[in-house]
């Protein structure tokens, strides 16, 4: 069965509708990271350094730039998904899922970079210190969202695997074996 796509189907209604949560939180994403992009622009502007001339700016470009192909081969993804396939496709469902872990590996980086390129020059202790704490909540809130989203698919495929046992029992005894060779089938599909 199938975990990604998302598009016309049955898989975009469930209750928790992750297709638009995840629409949205990546959108502001999107958003904020331009908006740092600017900023950033503007900084290395102001103190006449030489643009993307240093692994963090380069990859905080990559990154960038990822983030914004990614949606695209979302939304391809997105129409192109048929309800009836037996397994997730490795283009554009897959390699779309591949791209963001990779940028957000990416981003981890950009980021330790980052402070690591900054706090011997900033100002004070306190301002190191922040630089470190921000990245120490950047990794909190990515062990915290992959607990959340093992959790959450953990609970669908029980809801799923609960829905299974009810059709089985309401079932006339003769459809028994229709539905177990759909549901043995799309088991191991």
């Amino acid at each position: 069965s199938s975990s990604g796509g998302g598009g016309g189907g049955e898989k975009c209604c469930t209750p928790f509708n992750w297709l638009v949560h995840h629409s949205v939180l990546q959108t502001m994403a999107l958003l904020l990271s331009l908006i740092a992009f600017v900023l950033a622009v503007v900084a290395v502007e102001i103190e006449q350094t030489p643009h993307f001339s240093r692994v963090h700016s380069q990859l905080g470009l990559t990154a960038l730039l990822g983030s914004i192909f990614l949606p695209l081969l979302g939304v391809y993804a997105h129409h192109r998904y048929d309800s009836d396939r037996h397994r997730t496709p490795l283009f554009p469902d897959r390699i779309h899922a591949l791209c963001a872990y990779t940028i957000f590996v990416i981003v981890a980086v950009v980021m330790v970079l980052g402070a690591h390129l900054y706090a011997p020059v900033a100002s004070s202790t306190s301002t190191r210190y922040v630089l470190y704490c921000s990245l120490l909540f950047f990794v909190v809130v990515v062990v915290v969202v992959v607990i959340v989203v093992v959790l959450l698919h953990n609970i669908l495929q029980q809801q799923q695997q609960k829905l299974v046992v009810v059709l089985v029992a309401s079932f006339p005894l003769h459809h028994h074996h229709r539905l177990h060779h759909y549901h043995h089938y799309h088991h191991y599909h």
